[in-house]
């Protein structure tokens, strides 16, 4: 029977060791590039009518203009309110000149308004979802 020196048989203990090492920093970002991947699949469950309205919501970008935000939201009825400068949860990028808060017809106690802020050349500049409460 052949016996390796012992320098040898370290030398495997030492390659298999540093190839589980290899494998484990390799395969550790895309197990949880997977998980993170999956529990971003997982949305939060809304009533269907307040799904539609945050799905709508999350179709409103940026520099979109008032135009594409009233084609988004068809169907829903809309207010404008004048000379808004800043929103109590946000900072704009530049100043808004006036918003347009969008609502279903019938609007109750628990339903949520959309509002769209736009600066005066009539692009988003800022956009929040609410709920109404007495």
């Amino acid at each position: 029977m052949t016996q390796l020196p012992k320098s040898s048989s370290k030398s495997w203990v030492q390659n298999v060791f540093g190839l589980v090492i290899v494998t484990a920093i390799i395969a550790a970002p895309a197990l949880l590039t997977a998980f993170f991947l999956h529990a971003a699949g997982q949305q939060k469950k809304y009533p269907p009518e307040l799904q539609e309205l945050v799905d709508r919501y999350n179709q409103i970008e940026e520099e979109m203009t008032e135009e594409q935000v009233d084609a988004i939201l068809s169907g829903y009825q809309s207010g404008t309110t004048n000379e808004i400068r800043e929103s109590d949860d946000q900072v704009f990028k530049r100043k808004s000149s006036y918003s347009k808060t969008y609502y279903k017809s019938g609007v109750e106690e628990g339903d949520h308004l959309l509002r769209v802020f736009l600066d005066q050349d009539r692009y988003v500049v800022g956009k929040s979802i609410k709920g109404i409460t007495r």
